[in-house]
């Protein structure tokens, strides 16, 4: 990491939706590595069974809100870190909030709400690394608005109609969400600084029992994307 990459990193503004599992690991790396600004939104309070994989966390924050707490512990981190806390979901009324940002990195356990930011970074041509775990594995998926690369919903297609098992219904392994979460800083930071190619954009990061492995993906032709972004 050398210095155009640090003052590239300085520049880079990013919105963080989520300070649970995966953001506990994310914000920190951002934070110390020398990001700029981000722009965190997350309504939460801390509860007791957070504990266990939401690190930013400890006893004496349960009842209080995540992100005045996050915002503290990162600052200490770094103090010329600029950062904004918005106590709000995100959704469409709040999905203004990616404007002016260089990347958008989603950690939260809303399944809509990966399927917004999706649509949301081929429509403002702002790359985002979307996070998601399940009880035993996990994924971290980026999208960007370039031709022949895959969205979320290439994918997934839409958000399922029924309830799926969220961390709190199902349980999960405590240090899962980290290694999605550092995965996530990880490729933020390599994208943010320069030093990675536009490649890491096409594939999808899987993470199961057996270790990592990657799948590239392509842009299904039957999806809207697909004539969106080629028109």
């Amino acid at each position: 990491m050398g210095k155009d990459s640090q003052l590239a990193l300085k520049k880079s503004r990013v919105l963080v939706l989520g300070a649970g599992g995966i953001g506990s690991a994310l914000l920190p790396y951002l934070a110390s590595s020398g990001i700029g600004y981000i722009r965190l939104l997350d309504p939460d309070t801390v509860e007791e069974s957070n504990l266990s994989r939401q690190i930013l966390f400890n006893d004496n924050h349960v009842g209080a809100l995540k992100g005045p707490t996050a915002v503290e512990f990162l600052t200490s981190l770094n103090s010329n870190l600029e950062i904004d806390w918005l106590p709000g979901r995100f959704n469409e009324a709040s999905s203004h909030q990616v404007e002016s940002m260089d990347l958008i990195l989603e950690g939260t356990d809303d399944l809509p709400c990966k399927f917004l930011v999706s649509d949301m970074a081929l429509q403002k041509n702002i790359p985002a690394i979307i996070g998601s775990i399940g009880n035993v594995q996990g994924h971290v998926f980026p999208v960007a608005a370039r031709p022949n690369h895959a969205c979320y919903r290439c994918l997934f297609e839409k958000p399922p109609e029924e309830e799926i098992p969220t961390c709190a219904t199902e349980g999960i392994l405590s240090p899962l969400p980290g290694i999605i979460g550092s995965m996530m800083a990880y490729l933020a930071i390599e994208y943010l600084s320069g030093r990675a190619g536009r490649e890491f954009l096409r594939k999808i990061y899987l993470m199961e029992s057996s270790g990592w492995r990657t799948m590239k993906l392509e842009q299904n032709r039957q999806c809207s994307c697909s004539t969106n972004i080629n028109s």
